[in-house]
């Protein structure tokens, strides 16, 4: 592989938009180790000469046992899981990619942090993102545990668990915290900050959704507006709402296993509403699901649906509200890969 096509690859895979044979040409250079320790040191190499940075010149096997060592000091995504959808309805390129999901840990862990740790910079930043359709499981440096759900995006500087254990999310995620009186654990949002020194929480926060909500499974946190005030100090079992149209929130004891039973594979819904549901089952599926009926988005559904595909999920959903659904055909890309799986919903 020549080293700009390398380069063409990584870009494409960091910002998503990498495609699934793409992806296996990837896969099968990452198994040639001795390739892969050269182009490091090449790609090291190159950033010194273009950003000025200071770069030992290590032999090979010095620099990968180097990047290794460090790369175990930075958080691991441990597992990716891509979520199950009926490979009768799509082509063998969704199958393809299926295959290669849990690639993504070892690129995550040698493209974003093994790299970057060996460069000298004042401040770096991590990003880990998870694309829609899948969810993340990772050790942040500190010993804490985090679950990355569907459409999601965890950032936070390289000094995390030194001087600060501040992170930023655009997503919904639950976290494990390792408790660490001395140095409080800060989850920053859109709307809000949740602060905790040790406990079991859930936040949703995308930042394209109108409330962001902060569930406590064990322990107490404090929510802080974004200029830290405090809003409450949750107790568990209890879930805080906050409303960005409204500018306020609703507290109440709710069952907070329910709110965390994604990071086992499992979607629980209680009296919500078909519009919540459905942007749920699009993040999670990675599908868009469109309602050719707009009554239908008020219907309000109780519904368990653990490790299903989309196929068997909206089948259960169509056998206890007045919906159908169908499967559109996808659109073939110019560069031979599929668009989003798009499915229609409609009134019985």
């Amino acid at each position: 592989m020549k080293s700009e096509e390398f380069k063409y690859l990584v870009a494409k895979f960091r910002a998503g938009t990498i495609s699934a044979q793409e992806l296996q040409t990837l896969e099968r250079w990452l198994n040639k180790e001795e390739e892969v320790k050269q182009r490091m040191l090449d790609e090291l190499t190159s950033a010194q000469e273009h950003d000025h940075l200071l770069v030992q010149a290590y032999d090979y096997q010095k620099l990968f046992q180097k990047i290794k060592e460090q790369t175990n000091e930075k958080p691991v995504v441990q597992k990716t899981v891509r979520l199950p959808l009926s490979l009768r309805n799509f082509p063998r390129q969704w199958a393809a990619l299926l295959a290669v999901a849990f690639l993504i840990g070892s690129l995550v862990s040698f493209l974003v942090f093994g790299l970057s740790s060996m460069l000298k910079q004042k401040e770096t930043f991590y990003e880990v993102m998870t694309p829609v359709g899948t969810r993340s499981e990772m050790l942040l440096p500190d010993g804490s545990k985090v679950w990355l759900n569907a459409g999601s995006k965890l950032r936070y500087s390289s000094d995390f668990s030194k001087n600060n254990r501040t992170l930023h999310l655009d997503g919904e995620a639950f976290f494990k915290v390792k408790s660490d009186k001395s140095h409080p654990f800060l989850v920053e949002t859109h709307s809000l900050v949740v602060k905790a020194t040790g406990t079991e929480f859930n936040v949703l926060a995308y930042s394209d959704d109108s409330d962001t909500q902060v569930v406590l499974k064990e322990g107490r946190v404090s929510v802080l507006d974004k200029k830290e005030n405090e809003i409450k100090v949750m107790n568990e079992g209890h879930s805080l709402v906050l409303s960005k149209q409204l500018a306020s929130f609703d507290y109440q004891k709710v069952n907070a296993e329910d709110y965390s039973s994604w990071i086992y594979g499992r979607l629980v819904f209680r009296n919500k509403s078909m519009k919540e549901v459905l942007l749920r089952m699009e993040r999670y599926y990675g599908v868009h699901i469109e309602v050719a009926d707009p009554e239908l988005q008020n219907l309000h559904l109780k519904a368990t649906f653990e490790n299903e595909s989309i196929e068997d999920a909206l089948r259960l959903l169509e056998s206890t509200a007045a919906i159908n659904f169908r499967f559109e055909k996808r659109e073939l890309r110019e560069d031979g890969t599929y668009g989003t799986a798009k499915i229609i919903i409609t009134k019985k």
